[in-house]
């Protein structure tokens, strides 16, 4: 796989802030059916890959998605993280960065919603309301037994705007760490 990853024993961050993601922009659905991209083996080689905050309308957006406002309300991004040994892990915590909302998957298991209407959105879905978050925000994740796995794993998120044409910026960002339980 291209995207680089992070050894959980040289750092309990997992996927650190301003990590290369991989994404398409949200045109069509991101694969079919429609949840297939979630997946660890989902092959994402074809998307564009590019630095967080990935977004448009901020200074700090290091990956600009210029034509995103009037021209699509969400993106879905891929991130890859090493776990050695998943028992070693006995709590996540992801901190997110966003404008409006998204839905966050690890290995395609639902782990966080924030701002949105439902864990399952359309491509041309939004954002429940216009929610600037300029600071990472802290969502607490389930118990990892369920989903991580010994090896590669994969963080996908959807983010999504709160408007197609009405919105001044769009952005995410986030970083995956271990907690103390």
């Amino acid at each position: 796989y291209a995207l680089e990853t992070t050894k959980l024993r040289a750092h309990p961050e997992l996927a650190p802030a301003g990590t290369a993601w991989r994404y398409p922009k949200g045109t069509p659905e991101a694969s079919s059916p429609t949840d297939a991209w979630r997946a660890r083996a989902f092959d994402d080689s074809s998307w564009p890959q590019g630095s967080a905050s990935i977004g448009y309308g901020e200074t700090f957006i290091r990956t600009a998605l210029n034509d995103m406002r009037g021209g699509y309300t969400s993106v879905y991004l891929r991130v890859a993280f090493d776990v050695p040994d998943p028992t070693d892990v006995r709590a996540l915590v992801l901190e997110a960065q966003y404008d409006d909302g998204f839905n966050a998957w690890i290995n395609g298991v639902h782990v966080a919603t924030a701002n949105v209407p439902s864990a399952d959105m359309p491509y041309n879905g939004t954002a429940s309301s216009a929610l600037e978050n300029l600071t990472f925000q802290r969502v607490a994740l389930p118990d990892p037994a369920g989903y991580l796995a010994a090896g590669r794993n994969i963080l996908a998120v959807h983010f999504l705007n709160s408007s197609l044409a009405d919105s001044r910026d769009a952005f995410f960002d986030a970083r995956l760490s271990v907690t103390a339980a």
